[in-house]
């Protein structure tokens, strides 16, 4: 089944642009935030991503990915929240996202999404947006130290050992494809 997947799935490191952040208007940021519990699985990793929607295009400003423990995830959580200062904060409740969640809540900005976890595998999350990426929408931050990770996770899925990337960029991708895109946060301005 993996095969067939790949075949069809068949993402290339030519779908990634690169784009230089300095040049770059100032724009509505969206955090999209997918946990595992630290221990679980040595190929379990959290992520932490920072988005934002630019006309057709979707640019990938910042990520985090660790195996982390809560604390570690909560610390890395307002760290992106103190830099990026985003208007959205996309949770997926499992693992310590739920109680994450309930600890972003406790502050009025960013407004915190609950993302509940669906029952659609891994690989239909992302074959439902592979129109987009290789329409050469997803940028990266040229100078990332994670952006050859991210690029290979796509390439080597669905065989690859890694897909924690490819599961915050799918919940991203879901939810700015069926949500208006938001203002910009006005805190910290």
């Amino acid at each position: 089944m993996a095969k067939n997947l790949g075949a069809q799935i068949n993402i290339k490191q030519t779908y990634f642009r690169k784009f230089d952040y300095r040049l770059m208007p100032e724009l509505p940021v969206v955090l999209s935030i997918v946990s595992v519990q630290r221990g679980v699985r040595r190929n379990y990793f959290s992520v932490i991503q920072a988005w934002s929607p630019f006309g057709h295009d979707h640019l990938l400003f910042g990520q985090w990915r660790e195996q982390a423990t809560f604390e570690e995830l909560r610390k890395s959580y307002w760290d992106f929240v103190w830099h990026f200062r985003p208007s959205v904060a996309l949770i997926r409740a499992a693992a310590n996202g739920a109680a994450l969640i309930s600890d972003a809540k406790l502050q009025q900005f960013p407004r915190v999404v609950d993302i509940a976890p669906d029952n659609r595998s891994k690989a239909k999350k992302l074959i439902a947006h592979l129109p987009l990426i290789r329409s050469l929408a997803i940028h990266l931050v040229e100078s990332a130290s994670w952006k050859e990770n991210y690029v290979n996770e796509f390439i080597e899925f669905p065989a690859g050992k890694f897909n924690n990337q490819i599961e915050a960029t799918t919940q991203y991708l879901d939810w700015i494809g069926t949500n208006p895109i938001p203002k910009l946060c006005q805190i910290g301005h």
